[in-house]
């Protein structure tokens, strides 16, 4: 896990790199063969791009992590990248963004274990600096959000019956859950449309924050003092935009 970590991680790195820089690239032409028209209002959708993995962050639970210190299930910081596909759509004013959005699992884990994440919310975007190419903007989002968390253990060598397979116990956790309310604040680098239907990167920058302390939950499985954890998220997205302006 520890060895597989670092090469996702740079492979990630570099087709952010790659495509930012194509999409800049693009950008800068576009704005030599044509004139800067602007377009007062529009409808958009926003998704992954043709990168596959381009929204990810770094989670926190503290409780989870002290249990996975405690239970030496390796270092707790492995447990901390986790990815998920967030599509948005919404309808904008002059410089004013409201979007309804909404983020899928993605597979986030790795030998023995795996996390997922899901979400809901609303959001309102203002347009703070633009020039010609881009729009800097902020982003102050609310919402919901649904958290698993499971971790299997080697098994030891044994001879189990195909037809007592479902009737066996094996060394894998329940789902450990946890949900609440959060807020998301962030930041906005993207592209300005230019037509009436445009096409262009986003990226955002920013930190989920859970409203309040959740507790862990497992299924049907009653947790004796279950502990409460406020959910902290920084993450970072890379997005592709197709919008229609008027």
């Amino acid at each position: 896990m520890s060895a597989k970590s670092p090469v996702m991680k740079k492979w990630t790195c570099c087709l952010f790199a790659v495509f930012f820089i194509t999409t800049i690239s693009y950008a800068q032409i576009d704005s030599l063969l044509q004139q800067l028209k602007r377009f007062e209002n529009g409808i958009f959708f926003r998704s992954i791009s043709l990168v596959p993995v381009t929204s990810g962050g770094l989670i926190y639970f503290p409780h989870l992590q002290e249990l996975i210190k405690t239970a030496q299930l390796g270092n707790p910081k492995f447990y901390n990248f986790i990815f998920n596909n967030p599509f948005e759509i919404g309808i904008r004013s002059n410089d004013w963004f409201y979007s309804l959005n909404a983020s899928l699992p993605a597979f986030s884990g790795g030998k023995h274990f795996n996390q997922r994440l899901g979400s809901a919310m609303f959001g309102i975007e203002k347009t703070m600096f633009q020039n010609d190419n881009y729009r800097a903007n902020f982003y102050l989002g609310a919402g919901y959000y649904a958290y698993a968390f499971s971790f299997s253990k080697n098994e030891p060598n044994r001879q189990v019956a195909f037809q007592n397979l479902f009737k066996t116990s094996f060394l894998v956790t329940p789902d450990l859950k946890n949900r609440g309310a959060m807020l998301n604040i962030g930041v906005v680098l993207a592209h300005r449309e230019k037509s009436k239907t445009a096409i262009g990167s986003y990226l955002r920058l920013g930190y989920w924050w859970g409203l309040q302390k959740s507790p862990w939950k497992a299924g049907t499985i009653t947790i004796v003092e279950a502990p409460r954890d406020r959910m902290g998220l920084l993450y970072l997205q890379l997005l592709v935009t197709i919008s229609r302006n008027k």
